[in-house]
């Protein structure tokens, strides 16, 4: 699976980097790793995006859309004709979407538990995050995962804020896994050993595979933080897959295992 996502972020890169929206490159790289976790395990459901502008994403998306799933798209100001040319551009499936032209709020009429994955992206507002993190944590199947958009963006501060005190609410059961490219990737914290695991092993290969500039970092110890980041390699060029502790760049922590 991870081949599989690998040759879809080669093949469509000139295309993606072509399209109008605001998902970047970095952006697309960290997308097809996290849903080749999703693919690797088997782990069905619906996607959901919250905000799709362009289809920017959505046109990721619709590639990893199974027989008996749906890519559900809301946004209150759908360009229609747009997104469905640019899935078109970026997707070899046959989109099989249901379009909702509404506020978010639409989505309590979904199923519970029915998505593998929440891409969330839309009112900026601190309220509008929580909001939408609120509503979209039932329709989380036990194995899902949920993405933030703009977190640690510095015009939208409220969206980092809202982000990590719904995370932080210990009745959520939510682990902040990974940062990368402006994204908050969130898991149930059942599945957090299983997530973290496939990252760390499968990194290297897939920058391999796709021959793209970044590199995995953790910095301090999983007891003293359970969130990893993808960073652009810059001008660290003696850094080409991870960069570890803090007082040792070499040693790259491993106490993630069975920490709840």
């Amino acid at each position: 699976m991870l081949v599989k996502h690998a040759n879809n972020f080669n093949a469509k890169l000139d295309t993606f980097n072509n399209i109008e929206g605001w998902c970047n490159q970095e952006q697309f790289f960290s997308l097809e790793f996290i849903l080749s976790y999703l693919d690797t395990f088997n782990i069905t459901g619906d996607i959901i995006e919250l905000g799709v502008f362009t289809g920017k994403s959505a046109g990721i998306f619709n590639n990893y859309i199974n027989e008996n799933e749906t890519l559900k798209l809301v946004d209150m100001n759908m360009q229609f004709d747009t997104i469905k040319d640019n899935i078109k551009k970026l997707s070899e499936n046959t989109p099989k979407i249901e379009w909702y032209n509404d506020m978010t709020w639409c989505i309590t009429k979904f199923k519970e538990k029915s998505a593998k994955f929440i891409h969330i992206d839309a009112g900026h507002s601190y309220n509008n995050c929580w909001n939408d993190l609120n509503m979209s944590l039932p329709l989380l199947n036990e194995n899902g995962i949920i993405a933030v958009d703009d977190f640690f963006m510095d015009i939208y501060p409220q969206v980092t804020e809202a982000t990590y005190n719904f995370v932080g609410d210990p009745n959520h059961g939510l682990s902040l896994f990974l940062y990368a490219g402006h994204k908050a990737y969130i898991c149930r914290k059942t599945r957090f050993d299983s997530v973290v695991d496939y990252i760390i092993k499968n990194y290297k290969n897939f920058v391999d595979l796709t021959n793209q500039p970044y590199y995995l970092n953790k910095s301090s110890s999983f007891i003293d933080s359970r969130t990893l980041s993808i960073v652009p390699i810059g001008n660290n060029k003696d850094i080409k897959y991870y960069r570890g502790l803090d007082e040792d760049n070499s040693i790259f922590p491993n106490d993630y295992i069975n920490i709840i």
